[in-house]
């Protein structure tokens, strides 16, 4: 019942089952796994930041997601965090490839057709990968070679150049965002066609309900908490209700719920949910220390008496490449760079998606990758600007 309800939660044991299979069950082969894919991470982050700026951004933003507290210490978690922040970030370098490519039509729509499957591949891991299908949708939309005065390289990226041959640019867009979203929905359908018929029931085709139900809980903040885990329950238990019906009822009572609240209240209910998310980075430390057995002394003393310092060292770099990264946002607005501006609405995507929905600290992990390419960008346009390091156009 409860997959079928948050179908999602069995996308990475299905992936993880694979390897189990071949290696056994055991949580090394989850670790080793989150090993690999967190190198892979660095090598996906290298390679945005040589695209999007050079070559040193993209090795010193590598760097900086490699010695980031929170993730060192995520990869010995069995958990989605990991693989899906790998899959995002090749959801985003898989879309600028197919931008700068010289392909002909046939095979750039057959690459967009399986951007579109790799999106829904990731959607499948943790349902937040739909913020960046959106952002690649709004950034088509908004992109315009022609504006140069806003986009100023344009002659080394034109996302029409597949399609060039076409007279009608807005259909080009129209063509474009059509292959993409129908290749996302089928193959989201193949995939519910697939676990539905594992579990023999019926799946949601909007499951938030829960999640809008629970961030809108004033007494909460928008956290999980008991009484609403109860209230699914009590859902969960009519045998009449279907999944989506169960969402459905949430929703109407998470509507209900900012209704009978004043706006000065929601505001401050949005605020709470945005410091509960982004002013620290360092739950990795609770979820450790309640997941070590108390039979393994030397480890659980460890974090027992280092749980502070801990806490605050990844705080304390988080807060540092925040920052930097911010002023690494600042820069590229005043040069106006184009693929660095989809980076940034899918931050903002993931704020603005979080005012609505349930948070938890943890749940800013998949920008950490991102706030470290900004990161990486503005310590090099700043070395630039202080003229502490090799001057050089940017080109995008």
């Amino acid at each position: 019942m409860y997959i079928s309800i948050f179908p999602h939660t069995i996308g990475y044991p299905a992936v993880l089952s694979i390897f189990y299979r071949i290696f056994g069950a055991k949580v090394i082969v989850a670790q080793i796994m989150n090993i690999i894919l967190s190198c892979g991470i660095a090598v996906l982050i290298y390679i945005l930041g040589s695209k999007l700026h050079s070559r040193r951004c993209g090795v010193i933003s590598a760097i900086i997601w490699s010695l980031w507290p929170s993730q060192i210490f995520y990869v010995s978690f069995v958990s989605t965090e990991t693989l899906f922040v790998f899959l995002n970030l090749l959801c985003i370098v898989f879309f600028i490839q197919i931008l700068e490519s010289r392909l002909n039509n046939i095979i750039s729509l057959i690459l967009f057709i399986l951007l579109g499957a790799l999106c829904a591949f990731a959607n499948s891991i943790r349902p937040v990968a739909l913020i960046t299908l959106v952002a690649i949708c709004i950034f088509l939309v908004l992109y315009n070679v022609k504006r140069t005065s806003y986009f100023p390289y344009d002659e080394v990226i034109n996302i029409y150049r597949p399609f060039e041959t076409y007279n009608d640019k807005g259909f080009n867009k129209i063509l474009i965002l059509a292959v993409i979203l129908m290749s996302y929905l089928i193959t989201s359908k193949a995939i519910q066609a697939v676990i539905s018929n594992k579990i023999e029931r019926p799946l949601p085709s909007k499951p938030f309900g829960y999640s809008l139900y629970i961030g809108t809980n004033y007494d909460s903040n928008g956290v999980w908490n008991q009484d609403d885990a109860n209230t699914l329950g009590t859902l969960m238990s009519d045998l009449n209700m279907t999944p989506q019906m169960i969402h459905d009822t949430l929703t109407k009572l998470a509507v209900n719920r900012l209704k009978e609240k004043d706006t000065s209240q929601t505001v401050n209910l949005v605020w709470n949910k945005f410091n509960t998310m982004w002013s620290a980075d360092s739950d990795f430390v609770n979820y450790m220390k309640n997941a070590i057995d108390e039979k393994s002394p030397s480890t659980y003393d460890f974090f027992s008496k280092y749980d502070r310092l801990l806490i605050r060292t990844s705080n304390f770099y988080y807060h540092v490449f925040l920052l930097i990264a911010g002023v690494g946002n600042l820069i590229l607005l005043f040069r106006r760079k184009t693929y660095y501006s989809m980076i940034c609405i899918i931050i903002i995507g993931y704020i603005v998606a979080h005012f609505f929905l349930e948070v938890a600290g943890r749940y800013h992990y998949p920008v950490i990758s991102l706030i470290s390419l900004l990161s990486g960008y503005g310590l090099v346009s700043l070395s630039q600007l202080l003229n502490f390091g090799e001057k050089s156009e940017v080109y995008i």
